[in-house]
């Protein structure tokens, strides 16, 4: 049975609180127990929801320090000239989305971006601005954290060859915008307002040099 919503946002908060805890413990032995039972808590009650093992959630956990803070995810629009959109089909769920992922430590979101286009596509591109930022609270579309998204729209910088990272890809393509897709959770929220930035700008401003198979 699918967990309350709000149950999701109690335990990432918990979660917090526990890793926050033991960062800013003061050495108490003490203190230092209790919040490692929290934490220890949270983990068991975020691996029976997601189905892993609770000691690699725990060492998911225990890798965060400082302050606790939601986590950062890029996800980049690329137009054609036709105004079809560039969309990757994920393995891990089937569905369609804008290439994308979570910003590591020590790079921007601009990097990060670019980045994730390099590895996952093979191309080089320029993150160009941030069209929007999308909030994710614990429970929506099963998310366990509370999560910042950002759109950004992205410029081809090179040629259009593709270069699926096969373990995180099964498929690329360029497709119009209303394509009855089985898109990835609110992809095409995103991919809708992306393609409202690119309609404001002529072809040339739109990164739209390359000429990929439609479909």
């Amino acid at each position: 049975m699918k967990p309350p919503q709000n149950w999701l946002q109690v335990l990432d908060e918990i979660r917090a609180l526990a890793q926050m805890g033991l960062n800013y413990a003061d050495g108490s032995p003490y203190d230092r127990a209790r919040y490692e039972r929290l934490l220890e808590l949270s983990a068991r009650s975020y691996a029976e929801l997601s189905e892993l093992p609770t000691e690699i959630v725990m060492a998911r956990f225990q890798k965060e320090v400082g302050h606790i803070t939601p986590k950062v995810g890029v996800n980049g629009a690329l137009f054609n000239a036709s105004g079809q959109i560039l969309l990757v089909k994920r393995r891990d769920d089937g569905c369609w989305s804008l290439p994308a992922g979570w910003c590591d430590m020590n790079e921007s979101p601009y990097e990060a971006l670019e980045r994730e286009w390099r590895e996952e596509l093979g191309l080089t591109i320029t993150a160009g601005s941030v069209l929007e930022i999308f909030t994710r609270k614990p429970g929506d579309y099963g998310s366990p954290h509370t999560s910042y998204l950002l759109l950004m729209a992205c410029y081809l910088r090179g040629p259009l060859k593709v270069q699926l990272q096969e373990e995180e890809l099964l498929d690329w393509g360029w497709f119009e915008i209303d394509s009855p897709l089985n898109w990835h959770l609110d992809h095409p929220e995103f991919a809708r307002l992306a393609h409202q930035d690119w309609l404001k700008r002529t072809p040339s401003d739109a990164g739209a040099e390359s000429n990929g198979p439609a479909q």
